[in-house]
């Protein structure tokens, strides 16, 4: 970023070249998870329609739930790094050279309660080096908090799934339903 503030480009181009590379990360990555996540849907779909014995009619989505999947692979990123970019791009070019990616009040940061743990010191080593950056840990910390809860999610699922099934298999207790209209 530096180098480039440094021949002439404007807060603005420098935005935009960034946002474009985001862009082009989110398409990527939408190239793969849309589809992924479109043939695991439909998947379980079908899944739960033959554990139900039932048909499904149709698989097609409508079409703003693939626009909306689409905006959001490509919106996200760039979204959510509009604070970062904008406060690197604020940077003058002697700042911007001038840095070497940590910051001079995290450098030698102590932890006394590290002390009283008694842990060797790669483990207290590797404890100090997350707690040195609290925003990278809080998102860290999220990230995980949310994969864990999309995960027993799906736990849950299945097991309501698991007990709707045998509550069927429990109340039909016979071979061969006969319905007369």
């Amino acid at each position: 970023m530096g180098i480039l503030k440094a021949i002439g480009t404007s807060r603005f181009q420098l935005f935009r070249i960034y946002v474009l590379m985001l862009l082009v990360i989110g398409a990527l990555a939408g190239l793969i998870a849309i589809p992924a996540s479109l043939l695991s849907g439909w998947a379980f779909a079908h899944f739960v329609a033959g554990k139900l014995n039932f048909n499904i009619i149709t698989t097609t989505l409508p079409l703003f739930v693939y626009i909306t999947l689409i905006l959001a692979s490509l919106l996200m990123p760039a979204l959510l790094s509009v604070s970062i970019l904008l406060k690197g791009t604020g940077t003058s070019v002697r700042e911007a050279l001038s840095d070497y990616g940590i910051s001079q009040t995290t450098v030698g940061r102590e932890f006394p309660f590290l002390k009283t743990l008694h842990l060797s010191e790669r483990m207290m080593l590797a404890i100090r080096n997350s707690l040195r950056n609290m925003s990278r840990l809080t998102v860290t910390v999220f990230a995980m908090a949310f994969g864990v809860a999309i995960f027993s999610t799906g736990f849950n699922v299945r097991q309501s799934l698991w007990e709707l099934l045998t509550g069927y298999k429990e109340e039909m207790r016979y071979d061969v339903q006969v319905v007369l209209n």
